[in-house]
């Protein structure tokens, strides 16, 4: 892309930036379609300008410290530096998204902010797994035989929202921190220790609301309420290093894939509905993802097979996996397209075809199918039965919700780009057009990126998700980072030019995280009296 278009892209990423900016600090307009849906606004308080003014300097400090840490990667496209250097930058880039989401969520008053956690990770009305795995007293071998009935015998909202439409997954991820914490009082006395204030208040709410209703609520809840917190905002800093990898499986170099990996910290949706579940989805796309490219690249059958795994964890968690699947069956279909086209023009027969690939693509297959057999075998569940009632489950809450299509076609295009960041939308769409130019038989091409624009194009025009997709597509918002293509400096060969654009493009994310964080309320606490 010539530098020229470079400076019309960018005005563009200062211009929506600025027009988002404004349109959710004026709380008189709609983040949704009006008589239908949208999301809550929050009011200008007096926290606000501190928390404004911290966030930018931590952003500031933070992206400085990013550009400075890269600058220990090769910017040269085919340089390789050492695995422990790659791994100590990418471990202090996770210690600083984590820092930035505590403190970004700390600046923002109860019950808006990280006060938020305990709240909406007990509540049936925000989740409601764990409060289903607290109280249940079914032993796991009953609950798992017992999910497919439980599931057709839900009532009301239970029914089409949160639990009715996931798999057991959650639940029985929110028993094992349960147990953990029960059985480790060391571990509670560490949590305690770590918890902020804002957290120790909300937990003392809680357990003033369930005495009042006979519910036992413990200091073991109360800690493993924390604990889900920090395993989220952890499994949200983890997918920097695995976007990384597979942006430099696109052709970046790793100074390039690092930098702009770390823009993850600053995506507006993963600020405004940290601890929700739909956060921890992401991590398990991208590994899935990482497994399945390396093992075809290298027709590696163990880490197919695991690719597999990761996939069925996934389906046993939430029907967002299915997506998911779907972007690496296209990236992959797409990859051998641009193969056998660019053999053709060169007269020589493609580096890789089915047949030799069959081996890592066999072990794959089992991978998912075996996990499933063992449910049925060993527990007498049927996730495939399942899945489908969630699927059900899930188109019944537009017999109860009335949602009209063109309006969300229109809308879910804006709530998209207010979700990833205009400035990271804008480039992605400017990536795809590029990537889907070029034609190369190299490894590091991969067309993920690609692949999951165009399930996000098919999701966006089912309708499948007329509300709230800013958080229901929360797991696809990398594959938007993976569209980025790189900026190559013509002077220097095979050398990513990352200046000027990466840091503008870091800033204009950063106000817009700040904007949403500070002005959405992503659960609904000020509709409450």
């Amino acid at each position: 892309m010539s530098r020229f278009r470079l400076m019309v892209l960018f005005a563009a990423m200062v211009l929506c930036t600025s027009l988002a900016v404004v349109w959710l600090m004026s709380p008189m307009l709609p983040l949704g379609v009006p008589g239908e849906w949208g999301w809550s606004p929050l009011y200008w308080t007096t926290a606000h300008p501190f928390a404004w003014i911290s966030n930018l300097l931590l952003a500031a400090a933070g992206i400085g410290l990013v550009a400075w840490l890269s600058r220990r990667l090769p910017a040269d496209q085919a340089a390789q530096s050492s695995r422990w250097r790659r791994g100590i930058v990418a471990g202090v880039t996770m210690a600083l998204a984590m820092a930035w989401w505590l403190h970004l969520l700390g600046t923002i008053p109860a019950p808006f902010g990280l006060a938020r956690s305990p709240f909406v990770l007990f509540y049936p009305r925000m989740t409601g797994y764990y409060m289903a795995a607290r109280y249940s007293k079914e032993s796991t071998q009953d609950f798992l035989r017992n999910y497919e009935s439980m599931l057709l015998k839900l009532n009301g909202p239970e029914r089409y929202l949160h639990l009715g439409t996931h798999p057991p997954g959650l639940t029985l991820m929110n028993r094992g921190f349960q147990a953990v914490t029960t059985d480790s009082p060391a571990l509670v006395r560490l949590l305690e220790a770590t918890m902020p204030d804002q957290i120790m208040e909300a937990n003392d709410t809680i357990r003033g609301e369930s005495a009042i209703s006979r519910r036992e609520f413990t200091r073991e809840d109360g800690a493993a309420l924390w604990f889900i917190t920090l395993f989220t905002i952890l499994s949200a800093a983890a997918c920097i290093p695995l976007i990384a990898r597979l942006l430099r499986m696109a052709g970046h170099s790793e100074r390039s894939s690092m930098r702009w990996s770390a823009l993850w910290m600053f995506t507006p949706a993963v600020a405004v509905f940290l601890p929700k579940d739909d956060v921890l989805f992401a991590f398990p796309s991208l590994l899935a993802a990482l497994l399945w490219l390396r093992g075809l690249e290298l027709d590696s059958r163990w880490r197919a097979a695991a690719a597999g795994v990761v996939c069925f964890v996934g389906l046993f968690f939430s029907l967002a996996f299915l997506p998911v699947m779907l972007a690496l069956a296209i990236a992959t279909v797409w990859m051998w397209s641009r193969e056998s086209k660019a053999a053709r023009k060169s007269g020589s027969p493609p580096v890789k075809t089915v047949k030799p690939r069959a081996g890592a693509m066999s072990a794959g297959l089992a991978g998912l199918l075996i996990p499933v057999f063992i449910l049925l075998a060993g527990f007498e569940t049927n996730i495939t039965g399942i899945l489908r009632q969630n699927f059900e489950n899930h188109a019944e809450f537009y017999t109860h919700n009335a949602r009209s299509y063109g309006k969300w076609l229109v809308a879910n295009v804006g709530e998209l780009m207010f979700a990833a960041g205009p400035a990271v939308f804008l480039l992605a769409f400017a990536g795809f057009v590029t990537r889907s130019k070029t034609v190369s038989t190299a490894p590091r091409t991969s067309m993920l990126g690609p692949a999951g624009l165009i399930v996000l194009a098919m999701l966006w025009l089912s309708g499948k998700n007329m509300g709230e997709a800013a958080r229901l597509w929360i797991a696809f918002l990398p594959w938007l980072l993976l569209c980025i293509a790189p900026v190559r400096n013509n002077d220097v060969d095979g050398r990513d030019s990352t200046g000027w654009m990466w840091w503008g493009t870091a800033g204009l994310q950063a106000i817009a995280c700040i904007a949403a964080a500070t002005q959405i309320d992503g659960f609904g606490f000020s509709e409450l009296k």
